[in-house]
């Protein structure tokens, strides 16, 4: 702006000299000089700019300047903008075999207290099976002194039952694991005979023979038959003699994956099987109480003692 400021003030200034040598002025000239430096004293820049529509020189700050770069060949080329590059990322400390290390020791951890859990379960079991065969044991030594009646009825098919059952005989026995396992109880076996009931007799006809005699074979009963055929050589029906007498039989199983007992009883509280589940912190004296009168038929809370926690 001040450059073009002092060129308008020299050509002003040349044209007032030349105005003013009167060897060198016409008339006409000094006229035209006169028009032109009239106009040019009352020229405004910035006017000129609006009438046009030409924004103003000053309405935005100049971007900073781009040194080129010489290129071989002589070609010049202008550098790309630099971009910063992110900051690295940190790694994680300690290394790969660090965190393998870590994560090994957790998972010993684990295996540790695992381990300490099974074997705190295994020991329970293994105290309550020794509990069951010391009160078994010592129980059916004292029944087969007494051999009292049962005071239960074990009902069959058709209102048939073995009623007025006696004991005759029991035995409790048990089985450790081996000696590599450490020497566990891991079964207490109890066995009975009962016996002193009426004998059972019927008979079914040659459709329904077969599945009473498997049914009698299921449940241990003894018995006899007889078949009567027609003319035709074919079963027509079937005598069962059914004897007075039974067998029951009950096996306590550790079960160490789950930390718990298994009772499997055959022809306890009634003729067929009976499972039962209970914990190894449920087995006491009073819970196998329960049990021998269970056995005996007598009223019991067994199974309610069984599913303590």
């Amino acid at each position: 702006m001040n450059s073009s400021s002092n060129r308008v003030s020299a050509i002003v200034a040349a044209l007032k000299a030349r105005r003013e040598s009167p060897s060198e002025s016409r008339p006409e000239l000094a006229a035209l000089e006169t028009s032109l430096l009239a106009e040019i004293e009352a020229f405004d820049p910035e006017i000129a700019r609006q009438q046009l529509g030409t924004p103003s020189i000053t309405a935005a700050p100049a971007a900073p300047a781009i040194k080129p770069v010489a290129a071989p060949g002589g070609v010049r080329q202008t550098p790309a903008p630099v971009v910063a590059a992110p900051p690295p990322t940190a790694a994680p400390t300690g290394g790969l075999l660090e965190q393998l290390r870590q994560q090994a020791a957790a998972c010993q951890r684990e295996q540790h207290a695992n381990a300490s859990h099974q074997a705190a379960n295994a020991a329970a079991i293994d105290h309550a099976l020794r509990l069951a065969f010391d009160y078994l044991h010592e129980l059916v030594q004292q029944l087969n002194i007494i051999k009292p009646p049962l005071s239960r009825d074990y009902v069959l098919l058709d209102r048939l039952a073995l009623s007025g059952l006696q004991w005759q005989e029991g035995f409790a026995d048990y089985r450790r694991q081996p000696e590599s396992d450490g020497a566990l109880l891991e079964r207490v076996s109890f066995t009975c005979r009962l016996s002193g009931a009426p004998n059972i007799v019927c008979e079914r006809d040659g459709t329904g023979a077969e599945r009473f005699r498997a049914l009698l074979f299921d449940l241990g009963l003894q018995f006899d038959s007889q078949e009567f055929r027609n003319d035709k050589r074919l079963i027509e029906r079937v005598r069962f003699d059914i004897r007075g007498e039974l067998g029951v039989s009950v096996r306590w199983r550790a079960d160490f994956a789950r930390g718990s007992i298994m009772i499997e009883a055959r022809n306890l509280e009634r003729l067929g099987g009976t499972p039962y589940l209970l914990l190894p912190q449920a087995v006491d004296r009073a819970l196998l109480d329960e049990f021998a009168r269970l056995l005996l038929g007598q009223p019991n809370r067994f199974r309610e003692l069984a599913r303590r926690r």
